[in-house]
């Protein structure tokens, strides 16, 4: 029921996550099960997403979201409330702080992407195999012995659902090792389960194969980054708050930080009975192990090499383990602290502690409406066709997150059933993907309202050194712009300080403001609500000058640049007029000036192409209109993103870059010579800030 009301929409508007669709749902539906029941995916095995996905096949399209989700909200609530039974009393006495922590697992670690979907369950199954797997030697001795096989069963099971459990194999090692021979059956269990994944993974295909980063010194820092920010700070005070701290706090305090917690946990560790001292060393080994596996074995230890600042605060999956033994240390710590006879206190302090996370990580941004209804009787259409060995067209089902579809093919008689791995999935391109040419555009995310997070080097994605992050502005209200303010070349940035009317610009392109070599100036127009600040190179001569967009249809040039609005000097266009309409600039024809032009409910886009201020229509010579698909919440961003020198249309969604890279202004999915997409930024409030920028001077 928590997890439901975490998040309500999965049962009320049932919507499919990423691979849910196009792994899961998409192999089941083109192959059958018994296929897809030992196709890997991501270098692994997943028998538990499988056997739901094949147990879902029964039902019509329609309501197979519906049964993947209610499948995700069972698992996660068993895997939450297993450590309330009476026989984890030797892991921690107090039965109410038991209870309290399977509920604060459920309710408060910060696990958005991890509630409903049933591709994230393998996350929390974590729990109860390590719960399983060191149950107490006496009990699968005194059980009867189908008790013992189907808790090896469920082991097994695990083993190969989560990969993640293979950092509990020394565990399992120790413990076979330590009991009999009807005892050591779960462990076994997990031991063989875990070789099988191994296997599957060397002998799959080399891109599928996890990387593991070899740099000791990157992963005992990333480790250090990852357990102060998305594992304490994440689970005490909340993700948006551990942001903050990160964006607030330097990094000298964070250090501090983490030191006092770790000192808090060994002082805790000696002081604990010979009975806890195990269960303490091991959960804290375990905790790290989970962080080292999740850091090394998909690559991403560079996006958690500073201690301030921090720019990742997606793929919560990873860390929900660590989260979760967190807060048992916590509980022993409490327990040992404030002793066993008082079990209401202690339980008090412990949600005392998480209250925060409670408070600020209960609430799951719903899924937006795909409408996958619309689209469920040509899926089964297909499905049938497909089955029967008849003729069927192919198509694409959006699902969430945008832009991933799930791509239906076109089948004909006699094919059978041999389709590309690739049919299925139209997603994201790796950030290496990405192939530049001449001068493109690069983004960027300004967050907070003074922090610049900028991809100098084009790569999409953020590494320090040849990319870029500094302060600049930080006066409530103020709006990012960017623009090369001196014709150097070089994109430099700035802000419009809303609550005057000033423009701030960083003319030198140093990232700090000074007086005698920047600029800071107000067009003289008054200011007003609603105006939007516009920048563009209006004239040709090389330097960005300002504008604002006001009143929805009315736009103030300073054509001239002199920082100055003057009529019959300047210009004014009327352009627009529609609520709601968001003005957009860019060198629409690659004639070497900026043009203006509005995106219109979000997805229908109209460009001035012969720059004279009006719209005239499309056909030569004229003007330019075309839809490029959205969703609510998505913001429109222009650049060069191919270098050609035409500007041309994208969008930013939630951290997502959506980019019109081939011109041709509509998303053809990725791949040469199609679009390009890539994740860099996504922390909440993050704004999108285009340009081509250069390393500081």
């Amino acid at each position: 029921m928590l997890l439901a009301l975490r998040r309500p929409d999965a049962l009320i508007n049932p919507q499919f996550w990423a691979e849910d669709g196009v792994e899961f749902f998409y192999t089941q539906v083109a192959y059958g099960t018994w296929h897809a029941l030992v196709q890997p995916h991501a270098g692994y095995l997943h028998l538990i997403p499988r056997l739901v996905a094949a147990g879902s096949s029964v039902f019509p399209a329609r309501v197979v979201p519906l049964v993947y989700n209610l499948s995700a909200f069972s698992i996660a609530a068993w895997s939450c409330t297993i450590f309330s039974l009476p026989w984890c009393r030797p892991l921690l006495r107090s039965d109410s702080q038991r209870t309290l922590l399977c509920l604060l697992m459920a309710t408060s670690f910060y696990a958005d992407e991890l509630i409903g979907t049933i591709t994230n369950a393998q996350w929390f199954l974590f729990v109860p195999a390590l719960l399983i797997l060191i149950l107490p030697a006496e009990k699968p001795e005194r059980s009867p012995g189908r008790v013992t096989w189907v808790a090896a069963g469920l082991v097994f099971l695990i083993g190969l659902s989560a990969p993640l459990v293979a950092i509990l194999l020394p565990v399992a090692v120790w413990t076979a090792k330590r009991r009999g021979r009807r005892a050591a059956l779960v462990p076994a269990a997990l031991i063989l389960a875990t070789f099988i994944q191994v296997g599957v993974a060397l002998l799959g295909h080399s891109s599928e194969r996890p990387g593991f980063s070899v740099n000791a010194m990157e992963l005992v820092k990333g480790i250090g980054v990852t357990f102060i920010y998305r594992v304490v700070f994440s689970s005490v005070a909340g993700s948006r708050m551990a942001e903050a701290f990160s964006d607030r706090m330097g990094g000298f305090a964070a250090v501090v930080v983490l030191l006092v917690v770790v000192v808090g946990l060994v002082v805790t560790w000696w002081n604990c009975g010979s009975s806890h001292r195990w269960s303490f060393a091991t959960s804290a080994c375990l905790l790290f192990a989970s962080l080292l596996l999740a850091l090394s074995g998909r690559s991403v230890v560079k996006e958690f090499l500073s201690f301030s600042r921090l720019t990742q605060w997606r793929h919560e999956r990873y860390f929900f383990a660590g989260a979760c033994l967190f807060g048992y240390l916590v509980a022993i710590c409490i327990e040992r602290w404030c002793g066993t006879q008082r079990p209401a206190v202690s339980a008090l302090v412990l949600l005392a502690v998480f209250g925060g996370g409670l408070r600020n990580n209960f609430h799951v941004p719903a899924f937006p409406d795909y409408a996958w209804a619309a689209y469920a009787p040509a899926i089964d259409q297909w499905s049938r066709a497909v089955r029967s060995g008849t003729a069927v067209a192919g198509f694409a089902v959006p699902i969430y997150p945008s832009p991933i579809e799930i791509h239906f093919p076109v089948y004909t008689p006699g094919q059978g059933r041999e389709f590309s791995p690739l049919d299925s999935i139209n997603v994201t391109a790796p950030a290496r993907s990405i192939v530049l040419h001449g001068n493109p555009s690069k983004v960027g995310v300004f967050r907070n309202g003074f922090f610049w997070v900028l991809d100098v080097d084009g790569n999409g994605e953020f590494r320090q050194g040849p990319d870029m992050s500094f302060a600049f502005g930080g006066i409530a209200g103020d709006i990012p712009i960017t623009g090369d303010w001196n014709g150097s070349g070089r994109t430099k940035v700035g802000v419009y300080r809303s609550s005057n009317g000033l423009f701030v610009l960083d003319y030198n392109g140093d990232g700090i403001f000074t007086e005698t070599a920047d600029k800071a100036f107000s067009l003289g127009v008054g200011i007003q609500p609603a105006d939007i600040p516009v920048t563009g190179d209006w004239n040709g001569d090389g330097r960005t000058k300002v504008g604002l967009f006001r009143q929805g249809h009315l736009w103030l040039l300073d054509y001239n640049g002199d920082g100055t609005f003057e009529n019959g000097v300047d210009r004014i266009y009327e352009f627009g007029g529609v609520p709601g309409d968001k003005p957009v600039v860019g060198d629409w024809t690659g004639s070497g000036t900026d043009k203006i032009g509005l995106v219109r409910r979000g997805d229908f886009w109209v460009l001035d192409a012969n720059g004279n201020g009006k719209f005239d229509g499309i056909g030569d010579g004229r003007d330019f209109c075309f839809p490029f698909p959205s969703m609510l919440g998505d913001l429109p961003i222009v650049g060069d993103w191919n270098g050609d020198g035409r500007s041309k249309p994208g969008l930013f969604r939630f951290g997502v870059w959506v980019l019109d890279h081939n011109g041709n202004y509509r998303y053809d999915g990725v791949g040469k010579g199609q679009d390009v997409t890539f994740s860099f930024g996504g922390a909440a409030g993050d704004r999108p800030v285009v340009g081509k920028w250069g390393a500081l001077p």
